[in-house]
């Protein structure tokens, strides 16, 4: 008996290490949690104004502010397809706001993107594509605005053969657009490029400080350089694995460092090119957990964690040290966003989740 004693401790033992530890530190207080139909996939806030995708239940929007004791209050919905087989067919996933036009853009997964005006939120209009009306195969996008008049909008897209992916960069200058009395914008044409094939698995892609980095799965990360004209090179910058069983996830690019969010519990690799495209540094944060998301603000990082919420790091970016700063527990969360100082949004399977910290 007492062998069997010895013998279930050291099991017991070996299965705590290979779980994630409980960060401690943070304070937090889920202040309100959003229905939103379908699985809360994506969340984009500009002013006061709030659009979530939410999956099968297409996009909702709302305007919002909080009170004098930081309770979350809807003013306005202008937007809602709740309710199963209310929708308008969309697959809703991701959502963008360029800062200097007055629409927002969003992804109908694995088909293609739209656009809908904020002057009349019913509105919906078809971003400009290459080719016939085919499916553009849309499996993530992110958007540019370095040049005051254009507008550029990357796209990562499986081939229609579903052996590989490809990123298709959309240019749409000030010339491209037609604005009307009422401000409502129409994107009349793009310039289009194509650049060269990655896993067909590929998910997810980020732009900034000159790049663009593809989440390209089980291959790790490929890295583009940006040209003068905003299209990207032809060829890869720079193009490395990551140790661990992980797929890489999520990307994003925050000043000289590439984020690569990984599976499997792996964590998220943080990584540093020369000018050569070389890997200058490497390390990883938050073992024990996938990372499906990416977010930075004002020194606070925000890892969407699926089943384990959201992973909180303190990032000092003059000595580019992260200290974990707690875990909030969130339902299985896609996405997390930090509002400001005290206020996470979260994008999970039980809706829009608002969280209160303290710092």
């Amino acid at each position: 008996m007492k062998h069997i004693i010895i013998l279930l401790s050291i099991v017991l033992i070996g299965e705590s290490c290979i779980t994630p530890t409980e960060p401690v530190g943070v304070k937090s207080t889920l202040i309100s949690t959003i229905e939103t139909g379908g699985y809360c996939r994506d969340i984009a806030i500009k002013d006061s104004l709030l659009v979530l995708a939410a999956d099968e239940n297409g996009y909702l929007a709302y305007t919002f502010h909080f009170d004098t004791n930081h309770a979350f209050m809807i003013d306005t919905t202008l937007f809602e397809n709740i309710g199963a087989g209310a929708g308008v067919g969309f697959q809703a996933g991701m959502i963008e706001f360029p800062e200097r036009y007055n629409y927002f853009i969003f992804a109908d997964l694995y088909d293609a993107l739209y656009y809908v005006n904020l002057t009349d939120i019913d509105s919906l209009g078809r971003v400009p594509y290459p080719g016939s009306e085919n499916r553009d195969f849309i499996r993530g996008f992110c958007i540019d605005e370095r040049r005051e008049n254009e507008l550029l909008i990357y796209t990562l897209n499986r081939s229609e053969d579903g052996n590989s992916s490809f990123v298709s960069t959309r240019l749409i200058t000030y010339f491209d657009l037609f604005i009307g009395n009422d401000g409502k914008i129409e994107l009349w044409d793009a310039e289009f490029e194509s650049t060269e094939q990655l896993n067909m698995s590929a998910n997810d892609l980020s732009v900034g400080n000159g790049l663009l980095a593809v989440a390209n799965s089980q291959l790790g990360v490929v890295v583009f350089k940006q040209q003068e004209d905003g299209m990207i090179a032809d060829t890869a910058f720079s193009s490395y694995a990551i140790d661990g069983e992980g797929e890489v996830i999520s990307v994003a690019i925050h000043q000289e460092n590439i984020f690569a969010g990984l599976s499997h519990n792996e964590g998220c690799e943080v990584t540093q090119l020369d000018s050569s495209g070389h890997m200058s540094s490497s390390y990883r944060i938050a073992e024990g957990y996938s990372v499906k998301s990416i977010y930075h603000y004002d020194g606070l990082l925000a890892l969407g964690c699926g089943s384990d919420g959201i992973l909180l790091y303190e990032w000092f970016a003059d000595t580019n040290e992260f200290v974990e700063y707690g875990r909030l527990d969130a339902a299985y969360t896609y996405t997390a966003v930090i509002f400001d100082n005290m206020t996470v949004f979260a994008a999970t399977r039980d809706g829009l989740q608002i969280f209160e910290i303290e710092r």
